[in-house]
């Protein structure tokens, strides 16, 4: 795998680990709520495996933590506005 391709798969998989998290808080029940909030853990560690391409362990994991703090913080606003355009 190229590491332009290595960065486009860490960074898609930290949203991914960011929206599946935050659905298991969100929507989710009992076995559900386990299964989301595995894969976002699992998809967040294999995000930081490929952060290396980011220029360094560290660097990708910063670079990585700040995506994921940014996707985290934009999907509960990104799901209220989708409720209200849904509900017009």
């Amino acid at each position: 795998m190229t590491e332009a391709m290595s960065v486009i798969v860490s960074i898609f998989l930290t949203v991914l680990s960011a929206v599946a998290i935050h659905a298991s808080v969100r929507y989710a029940t009992d076995r559900r709520r386990r299964g989301l909030a595995l894969l976002g853990l699992l998809s967040l560690g294999v995000a930081f495996y490929f952060g290396r391409a980011l220029g360094g362990f560290w660097s990708g994991f910063y670079t990585l933590l700040a995506v994921f703090m940014l996707a985290t913080t934009i999907s509960p606003w990104a799901d209220m506005l989708l409720r209200e355009r849904r509900g017009r």
